[in-house]
């Protein structure tokens, strides 16, 4: 449904504010991202062109916002709902909408896992 251009050129652009991960959150109860996650309804993206050139002079910003509606006055890409996060990037979305059965596929390889761990390795 989407077309190669347009997924190359979302995994192509720069992210200008990535979060980062330093603790296991499975783990520890006080595992927060740098900087901390923000509260908001949706994840959306501020494209900022530097020149002509997509996706090479193209950066972006991830900015949680109130809404889909305020995300779009500031004229943001809602990319997801709830907080941006560590998976919220424009490659990870690229990822997706590559492979938009990714989910059905981690959840056999798991299941084949479970039976015998090098099958589901392979």
């Amino acid at each position: 449904q989407w077309s190669v251009e347009m997924i190359n050129n979302l995994a192509g652009m720069t992210l200008v504010n990535p979060l980062s991960l330093s603790c296991n959150p499975y783990s520890d109860d006080q595992c927060d991202t740098d900087p901390p996650l923000e509260s908001g309804s949706v994840c959306a993206a501020e494209i900022i062109a530097s020149g002509d050139t997509c996706p090479d002079d193209y950066l972006y910003r991830l900015h949680t916002v109130a809404s889909k509606e305020e995300a779009e006055a500031d004229g943001f890409i809602v990319t997801h709902e709830g907080a941006c996060g560590v998976c919220s990037s424009l490659q990870d979305l690229s990822v997706y909408m590559a492979s938009p059965d990714l989910s059905d596929s981690g959840i056999k390889c798991a299941f084949r896992a479970l039976a015998n761990i090098t099958d589901g390795v392979e």
